[in-house]
């Protein structure tokens, strides 16, 4: 979108009929769902990347900023999590003995580390003077290299299940907050300044919008069309080879996939030495996701945003990333978008959409002999641990 605004002639090709890769909607019928993210955070982000093409994005998409932003389930207890300080400070001191006393710590504390990390985040690092700027020298204590997620939050609250309620975001990353680097106390910093939203229609919006942008801007967009592999001479990418043997010719080649997947499928075969296969096999990967997207011809009136917590949740994390087994008792995320956006589900119905966090494939788990078995589990842990 911002490359068709400056000038650039844009082709983008897509496998999928619908924009987005990992933000695309997925349609059952009457119900939509999204199949990746499913809150904006940092609603401002998004609003300056349209003024940048001197577009609002209200011109494009409706929002509505939720409060509470999620409900979080312990095996004993519930806690409504806002951005409202107010309210947040009142549940705080409902749900928990040691109550408040450490929250505005941790908003000041990592509202500093925040503002030093931020225009690292966002810098271009294309160059190696880029890595010695004042800003990023600045940011070098802040980054807290030997701390973990959950080890920085005791700077702030003492029990594990009050700093539970603030480190559950590592799973934003595909890690546990034992092993998540504390740099990222940040990204539940971000939802508490900055408050999280729902895009009407779903978060697959923001990709469609992005998608009409480029076509009033000149720009082509190809659905429906897989790629085969990468123009490759030398070192340099020269285009795209579609899967129907189409050469598609580019000045510069943009590669929105993953990495070690683009790498192992889309190279010619031979060509690396540093990212071959054999090479990227030994890396550690993300934990991966079992997911179920729900039709329901009932209408529940839980929050939008829900996670429950394993009753042993660090037992949970080990076996899903270090162990890479599967948990009897697990944690998963449920979202109940159509409570705030009716036109994702008919009238006096609901689809949720439920995330439980297992391990990757290098477990070696035989999904064709578990993935039955989880889903009447989870479907269980539905009915008892959230009384659906």
């Amino acid at each position: 979108m911002l490359l068709s605004h400056r000038g650039f002639k844009v082709s983008i090709f897509d496998k999928n009929e619908d924009v987005g890769g990992r933000n695309r909607p997925l349609r059952l019928g009457a119900y939509t769902f999204d199949i990746g993210p499913t809150f904006l955070l940092m609603k401002g982000v998004l609003d300056e990347m349209f003024a940048l093409c001197d577009r609002r994005s209200d011109a494009y998409l409706e929002l509505t900023e939720l409060n509470p932003m999620y409900r979080l389930l312990f095996d004993d207890r519930e806690l409504l999590v806002y951005s409202d300080r107010e309210r947040m400070r009142a549940e705080l001191n409902r749900a928990f003995s040691e109550g408040c006393a450490g929250y505005d710590a941790f908003l000041r504390q990592e509202g500093d580390r925040f503002r030093h990390l931020y225009p690292c985040i966002t810098r271009d690092y294309s160059s190696l003077g880029s890595f010695f700027s004042l800003d990023l020298l600045r940011a070098l204590p802040k980054l807290a290299i030997t701390k973990s997620v959950f080890a920085n939050l005791g700077r702030y609250f003492r029990g594990e299940k009050m700093r539970l309620a603030f480190s559950f975001q590592s799973k934003y990353l595909g890690m546990s907050p034992w092993d998540c680097p504390a740099l990222f106390t940040m990204l539940p910093y971000v939802e508490h300044q900055y408050g999280i939203y729902h895009v009407i229609g779903g978060l697959n919006r923001i990709s469609a919008a992005m998608a009409r942008v480029i076509g009033e801007q000149g720009g082509t967009i190809h659905t429906g069309t897989p790629i085969e592999s990468l123009l490759v001479a030398g070192k340099t990418v020269k285009g795209v080879r579609l899967s129907g043997g189409e050469e598609i010719h580019a000045d510069e080649t943009i590669v929105n996939a993953d990495f070690a997947h683009a790498m192992s499928t889309l190279v010619p075969h031979g060509m690396l030495r540093k990212y071959n296969s054999e090479q990227l096999e030994k890396h550690e990967y993300s934990c991966s996701t079992f997911m179920l997207y729900l039709g329901l011809k009932k209408r529940y009136e839980i929050p939008h945003h829900n996670i429950v917590f394993a009753r042993d949740y660090h037992t949970n994390m080990r076996n899903t990333f270090h162990f890479k087994t599967l948990s009897r008792d697990f944690s998963f995320y449920v979202q109940n978008a159509a409570v705030t956006d009716p036109s994702l589900a008919p009238a006096g119905r609901s689809g949720l959409y439920m995330l439980i966090p297992v391990p990757n494939n290098l477990g070696n788990i035989d999904w064709n002999y578990h993935c039955a078995a989880l889903r009447e589990q989870a479907l269980g842990a539905l009915a008892t641990r959230m009384c659906l």
